[in-house]
């Protein structure tokens, strides 16, 4: 079924889907259905809407929007906001959002971004974040800073090297875990796995022996990512790294990136081609665009074929076998679709960087090609992240599997038992335990197109709050939980062992409330132990 989508993780459903929908309706393409029924191909489609498209008040509104340029009397204002929240306010995370932002805006070598890179190191050292300030301090006087007011600033820097070795230390995640037995034919997955295809799932991942719960089955990083709004002044929008004193693109107001390396790295691959161009890209159409980027590096041409059978998760080869051009919508799902595709399109053939890199006549197909598929991959999902393997593992409303971050790579492991022949699956965030059958199977079918046959569904287990308890708890085992919570020690490597010996004999009961705490307990110390944990600051 190739339905699911992983991602760093958000959807914004209404404003992406409405504007697209009225798009739709300004351009009047419902009365051009019986038109559209008569073209066959991909690029035949994307030009026919395309070129209704152009004509709508609408889309000529969208690409009206200019960049946000540089600004010093923005850079000013936002600056003086995060003194508000600074001195104030004393919030000292919106004052470093606030003073990052007012950076983005200064125009490079001028005392307003100098003095943005002094305010924020105020909080850094404030923070104990010394290392960080530091690095603002030498920013600032790199930047024209005010003469008159080095002398403060030397101060802050002295004291700041003097405590250096008491900087605040914070490992935000573990690194991802190592695939002992890895599988010569899927590079992110252990040989624990195999991808089958079949006409009632599609491709999916079976296992090849005995999974016990817990077991790590693949390991990968995203093909693409972009970051998410709520982030973007903490998380380096190349690396996904946390990063408190991050540097903005040269050019305009929203990339911005923890090292210059990353900087300059994301400049050459994708950023250039959407520089000028962010502000009118909404999250679904700038992933797919990077997607189609390193698609068209990458491939080269739709004919270029590949000797190698193995299955990796860095190939555009990959996105091309997960997506599936086949029309199941209707017809108006199809045109919010293709709209999308004709934004995406647009907003490259605006790109002079691009213009430049490709010869446009050669790949005008292929980039609309390349963009309508991703955009089937991201599905109605507004996706942070593409994850090409984990693409490939279908839903349940009772999954077996689950993901896990460790920075930018996505963990699976198991979360139940799985035999030697089963299908591995995950949640596509509609489970049994908190959503009726009814609910389940009509979203399942309006989103993802298939009818849900996992045993939840087949056998009409009811939610959380009306299974039966099932076998009770030891009692040594809830004093120890409630000893842990008591002292919030979180000794999870002490208790984790006495969870899996636990689901193990219980898991006969099924379904069951316990069984259901046993699993989430399992799902909760195993993100604890080494995932993405909240900022300290």
């Amino acid at each position: 079924m190739d339905k699911f989508i992983s991602n760093l993780m958000t959807s914004s459903k209404g404003t992406f889907e409405s504007e697209m929908f009225s798009l739709v309706k300004d351009a009047q393409l419902a009365s051009h259905e019986e038109h559209f029924k008569m073209l066959k191909g991909t690029c035949d489609r994307v030009d026919f809407i395309y070129s209704l498209l152009k004509k709508s008040a609408e889309f000529k509104k969208i690409f009206s929007q200019n960049a946000e340029k540089k600004s010093n009397e923005k850079s000013m204002k936002l600056r003086t906001e995060g003194n508000n929240m600074y001195i104030r306010e004393k919030n000292m995370l919106k004052a470093l959002e606030l003073y990052t932002e007012s950076i983005a805006f200064a125009e490079s070598g001028s005392w307003y971004l100098a003095l943005s890179y002094a305010n924020r190191s105020s909080v850094l050292f404030e923070k104990r974040y010394y290392k960080e300030c530091i690095k603002d301090i030498e920013r600032a006087f790199q930047n024209d800073y005010p003469g008159h007011l080095k002398e403060k600033l030397l101060n802050r820097k002295g004291k700041a090297e003097s405590l250096k070795e008491y900087q605040k230390q914070f490992q935000y995640y573990m690194p991802a875990p190592t695939i002992q037995n890895k599988n010569p034919l899927i590079s992110a997955a252990s040989d624990s796995v195999e991808i089958r295809k079949n006409e009632k799932y599609g491709r999916h991942v079976v296992s090849t022996k005995d999974i016990q719960v817990g077991e790590v089955i693949s390991v990968e990083n995203s093909f693409a990512h972009i970051i998410l709004p709520k982030s973007r002044f903490i998380n380096c929008h190349e690396c996904l790294e946390i990063c408190y004193n991050m540097i903005p693109c040269e050019r305009c107001t929203l990339a911005l990136y923890c090292t210059e390396t990353c900087r300059d790295q994301a400049y050459t691959n994708y950023h250039k081609y959407e520089c000028e161009l962010v502000p009118l890209l909404h999250t679904h159409s700038q992933l797919s665009i990077r997607m189609a980027l390193i698609g068209l590096k990458q491939c080269g041409k739709m004919g270029d074929t590949y000797e190698d059978e193995t299955f990796c998760s860095d190939r555009f080869k990959e996105i091309l076998e997960l997506s599936s051009t086949s029309n199941e919508r209707d017809f108006i799902n199809t045109c919010i679709y293709l709209s999308t595709v004709c934004v995406a399109y647009h907003s490259l053939m605006r790109s002079p960087s691009f213009q430049k890199d490709f010869d446009i006549n050669s790949i005008d197909g292929l980039l609309k090609d390349y963009l309508y598929r991703a955009h089937i991959i991201l599905r109605k999902k507004v996706a942070t992240a593409m994850y090409v393997f984990t693409g490939i593992f279908n839903h349940s409303c009772v999954p077996n599997c689950e993901f896990f971050h460790h920075g930018s790579n996505l963990v699976i492991r198991a979360i139940a038992n799985i035999k030697k022949g089963e299908q591995c699956t995950i949640c596509y965030g509609i489970s049994f335990s908190t959503t009726n059958i009814l609910y389940r199977q009509r979203t399942l079918k309006n989103v993802y197109m298939f009818d849900c046959d996992c045993k939840a569904c087949i056998n009409k287990w009811p939610v959380f709050d009306n299974l039966p308890l099932g076998k009770p708890l030891p009692t040594w085992f809830e004093a120890k939980m409630m000893q842990n919570t008591f002292e919030n020690t979180k000794n999870w490597d002490e208790i984790l062992p006495d969870v899996l010996h636990l689901y193990n004999a219980y898991e006969k009961y099924e379904p069951c409330q316990n069984l259901l705490l046993l699993q989430n307990l399992i799902s909760e110390m195993l993100t604890d132990k080494g995932c993405n944990k909240d900022l300290d600051f």
